[in-house]
């Protein structure tokens, strides 16, 4: 398409594959039962509810519910003031 022919953008993702232990029992491609590939989190505003298994109601409680080798990244906003995360959870919601 044209339009988007060498055009920047930013979706905010590694695209990798993460072993979280509670993937969704599929293998699929690369991706072994455990293993989730990242998705972008552009356009995550309009895809409530949040994580795989669709466990989560709110960006800020997906956010606190990781653990794994997502873990530093939540402990990291836990360590936060109140005002920062709530400018992280409504940058996220603009996305």
């Amino acid at each position: 398409m044209h339009a988007l022919s060498f055009k920047r953008f930013f979706p905010y993702c590694d695209f990798l594959l993460h072993d979280i232990g509670t993937g969704d029992g599929i293998a699929q491609g690369d991706a072994k039962p455990e293993e989730i590939r990242t998705p972008p989190l552009w356009g995550v505003r309009l895809r409530a509810p949040f994580l795989h298994d669709g466990r989560a109601s709110t960006l800020r409680e997906a956010i606190e519910v990781h653990g794994g080798e997502a873990l530093k990244s939540r402990t990291l906003f836990e360590q936060l003031q109140p005002l920062d995360q709530n400018s992280l959870v409504a940058f996220l919601g603009s996305l």
